[in-house]
């Protein structure tokens, strides 16, 4: 399935009612007793038709929004693999879009659609540790069940939707991108390997917090020299579509450009 083709997202953000906002505490409460809707459990247990109430506030549309208030918390992962697994059995979606590097994702998309059997990529593909939660391994595992299953003819994505290693290095992006233009453009990937790759690595961690003074520590020509290569890589990749599109793959070819926006975007 393309890029194209994907029909739904499933992106972290958050669902509540306007009308519940903006009241007091007691307001809250008394509205929250008249409108809730009982459920059976928030852990991951195979029936989800009791989320059928969740059909009203979604209605038509194509994004739906998965939020929580704090992270690594069991019944919020549990709770969001049912309300998920919900949109994906029922109301035919088609892909989750997680707060993770774009690039690194790409390990547990392979994992889910079946180019790789090695789960323990989720722990490497997911930023921020997310890929250490038990329960988000085990939606992963889900996912590739799903897809593996012949009576679903629709198979389902993942997709990261953050800058690499969440803000922290280009090196993912850049790997990424070195990875598809060996198999496009060999002589180009050698000029990118000898000059921009060494660049990259002078500033490169594993957390923004220690990369971007690394990085405004730099001289100015060496700054200058890191965002000059982007663009031309970028403007390279924009010159070149056809071709590699016709030695790859239109997919391929349109995640080797996000990646490279992405090495411009770190500049940011």
């Amino acid at each position: 399935m393309g890029l194209k083709s994907t029909r739904s997202f499933l992106l972290a953000a958050t669902i509540f009612s306007r009308s519940a906002a903006a009241q007091t505490p007691v307001e809250f409460h008394d509205w929250a007793r008249r409108n809730a809707v009982p459920i059976r459990a928030l852990s991951a247990i195979p029936e989800v038709d009791d989320l059928a109430a969740l059909d009203g506030v979604i209605d038509h549309a194509r994004v739906v929004g998965i939020g929580e208030s704090a992270h690594n918390v069991h019944e919020f992962l549990t709770f969001r693999h049912r309300i998920s697994r919900y949109l994906i059995e029922h109301k035919s979606f088609a892909a989750i879009a997680a707060e993770s590097g774009l690039p690194e994702a790409r390990l547990v998309d392979d994992y889910v659609t079946g180019k790789s059997n090695d789960i323990g990529v989720v722990a490497t593909g997911l930023s921020y540790d997310f890929g250490r939660d038990t329960e988000v391994v085990e939606f992963i595992r889900w996912m590739r069940g799903y897809n593996d299953d012949a009576a679903h003819h629709r198979k389902i994505r993942f997709f990261g939707m953050d800058l690499a290693s969440g803000a922290g290095s280009a090196l993912p992006a850049l790997d990424a991108l070195l990875a598809f233009v060996d198999r496009a453009d060999s002589s180009f990937a050698r000029s990118i390997r000898e000059h921009l790759r060494p660049l990259l690595l002078r500033f490169h961690t594993n957390n923004w917090a220690y990369t971007k003074p690394k990085y405004d520590s730099l001289p100015i020509a060496a700054r200058d020299s890191f965002r000059l290569a982007g663009r031309h890589l970028l403007a390279h990749l924009n010159r070149r579509r056809l071709a590699y599109v016709k030695q790859t793959s239109e997919e391929a070819y349109e995640l080797a450009r996000r990646d490279a926006s992405l090495l411009i975007q770190m500049d940011r």
